[in-house]
């Protein structure tokens, strides 16, 4: 079994650092592969544009 953590406490604690974003998507551990049962079709697609727009924006 996969060791779990709080999300909501890692995303407090990383924005303490300062200069760092963490988002939080809808869904489950699997929720961005469209053969798991947790799929989450929406969650799946703005966090791979999400993903996208800070890669655009980093190589710019």
């Amino acid at each position: 079994m996969e060791k779990s953590f709080n999300v909501d406490e890692l995303i407090a604690g990383l924005g303490e650092k300062g200069n760092v974003t963490a988002l939080k998507f809808e869904g489950l551990h699997g929720f961005c592969n469209p053969y798991s049962a947790y799929y989450h079709k929406e969650s799946a697609q703005e966090s791979f544009e999400r993903g996208l727009q800070f890669l655009r924006e980093q190589l710019n």
